[in-house]
């Protein structure tokens, strides 16, 4: 006969999990994905979408006061930016890192 587990343990893992085996965590993850775009930029080349609109937000930091290296915060804005101005430039950012 089989024997039937009857384990009742629940095993919740964090979003900081895989931080241990050199997974970024999205306050980290646009930091990364930068040094990996400028040790090979030519295979990498659809990340330079995301820096350029990145770089432009933060020239309103005097006036915006987010977190603009968080993976997260950054696609919030993007599809604030898709919905109001139905930029396909935008669209295709998104799509870069989607």
């Amino acid at each position: 006969m089989t024997e039937i587990n009857t384990d009742k343990n629940i095993y919740l893992l964090g979003a900081g999990f895989t931080k241990e085996i050199g997974l970024p965590l999205q306050d980290d993850f646009l930091l990364v994905a930068k040094e990996v775009f400028f040790k090979n930029p030519s295979v990498y080349k659809h990340f330079e979408r995301v820096f350029d609109y990145q770089d432009k937000l933060s020239k309103m930091r005097q006036f915006l006061n987010y977190p603009l290296l968080n993976l997260e915060h950054l696609f919030n804005l993007i599809e604030m930016d898709i919905f109001y101005s139905r930029s396909r430039s935008v669209y295709k950012i998104k799509n870069d890192f989607t």
